[in-house]
């Protein structure tokens, strides 16, 4: 999952590179880019099958709260 966050944040903010220890300072950063932000957590639902509620993120932008979003089941 690091690899894939690392990969969608360096394409979505245009940065060269993101250690993993910087993940979290970069999820803070995509706070302020409202649609990069909203475009992250619909690609992070696609590939993880589920993503944590925009203001949930917005509270707690930082790998945890990614780590704990429940995947979507359909009844």
């Amino acid at each position: 999952m690091e690899q894939w966050i690392i990969k969608h944040l360096q394409e979505l903010l245009a940065a060269e590179s993101i250690a993993a220890e910087d993940i979290d300072d970069h999820l803070v950063a995509l706070r302020g880019h409202s649609l990069k932000m909203v475009t992250f957590l619909a690609r992070f639902a696609r590939e993880f099958g589920g993503a944590p509620k925009i203001m949930d993120f917005l509270e707690r932008p930082c790998l945890a709260t990614l780590s704990e979003a429940q995947p979507v089941t359909q009844s």
